[in-house]
């Protein structure tokens, strides 16, 4: 069993789970990888880039994409 646990400045705690009893280890290793490369990291890479395009580094945005306290910390951040 793989777990995928994400928390914190990934959102609301959550685990996804990936077994080998189906298709295999490599397969339960080949869905984790799909799962993280087209759900999570996108997610992770708009974050990134809002912070970017606001001028703060990405720590100081986590967690926090799509929710406007992003620019209100570029904001502080800038004066």
């Amino acid at each position: 069993m793989i777990t995928v646990s994400l928390a914190g400045s990934f959102g609301p705690h959550r685990n996804k789970q990936f077994t080998a009893m189906t298709g295999g280890h490599a397969q339960a290793v080949a869905e984790a990888i799909q799962y993280l490369a087209e759900v999570e990291l996108p997610k992770a890479i708009r974050n990134d880039h809002e912070c970017h395009r606001d001028g703060i580094e990405p720590g100081e945005g986590f967690g926090k994409l799509g929710t406007g306290v992003v620019k209100a910390a570029a904001a502080q951040h800038l004066s």
